[in-house]
């Protein structure tokens, strides 16, 4: 749900803080499709019109740059797309990150 939290940034920290050494943290989110894409474009307009009225969930948020630039150990990578509204592809991340 990292994609609805105010302050992405410090939501990470105040994760990496808790996280038990040895411990892994697993997220499995949507993220924002590349730039310049017709799906970015979308995902941005979409955040525009609901804003907050929508569980203040940020389509285009590029969740998946924040976990690698939030300094945990190691974070192990996967991306796959789901099918999105009029045939576009939602990229999705899967991050374990220790």
């Amino acid at each position: 749900m990292l994609c609805s939290v105010d302050d992405l940034a410090a939501s990470l920290d105040e994760i990496r803080r808790v996280l038990r050494p040895g411990g892994r943290y697993v997220v499995v989110e949507h993220v924002a499709a590349p730039r310049r894409t017709w799906t970015r474009r979308a995902q941005t307009v979409h955040a525009h019109l609901v804003g907050p009225s929508g569980s203040g969930c940020r389509l285009n948020r590029d969740t998946g740059v924040a976990i690698d630039r939030a300094g945990f150990e190691a974070v192990d990578v996967q991306t796959y797309t789901q099918p999105g509204p009029l045939g576009s592809a939602i990229p999705h991340i899967v991050r374990v990150a220790r």
